[in-house]
């Protein structure tokens, strides 16, 4: 049992570093091909977010056999997605921060909030967002990955 709770934990921080990974560099694709504007393309992050849940998920799943337990795998979601989200979005603040001012000011005349945006309140609404995201994923995925209670008796 310590086993796969060590394999929990680097669980959680090598596919949360994954989608750390994956957001930024398609963060910065667009950036390149000047997409990074288009603000709906932002739904793409979910399937990059849902990549590294499920992956981490069934990593968990695989390893545990019949011993996979619904609140420990619902826990390994959520911190693969603190992870991957916290990551992206320290990358999001020192991009908005250093390397395009501009950008923010652009994200602040879209939004509601406007002037009080910033980027300290970009990048908190950035985590929010992601981890409510990463928390409905890890519900989802794991109405797909869980034992059946008759399995789990055996």
């Amino acid at each position: 049992m310590e086993k796969i709770r060590k394999e929990l934990d680097e669980g959680a921080l090598k596919y949360g570093l994954m989608i750390t990974g994956g957001l930024t560099v398609y963060f910065l694709l667009m950036r390149v091909l000047g997409l990074h504007e288009v603000l709906p393309l932002r739904f793409l992050n979910g399937l990059i977010m849902a990549g590294g849940i499920y992956l981490a998920l069934k990593h968990y799943r695989d390893l545990a056999g019949n011993h996979f337990h619904y609140l420990p795998a619902l826990g390994l979601g959520l911190r693969t997605t603190a992870v991957g989200v916290g990551g992206f979005m320290l990358f999001m603040y020192v991009y908005l921060t250093y390397l395009d001012p501009g950008f923010m000011e652009y994200l602040a005349s879209q939004q509601r909030m406007g002037k009080e945006l910033n980027r300290f309140s970009a990048s908190i609404a950035l985590f929010l967002e992601g981890m409510g995201s990463g928390m409905v994923m890890s519900f989802m995925f794991l109405q797909w990955l869980k034992v059946p209670h008759s399995q789990e008796l055996e």
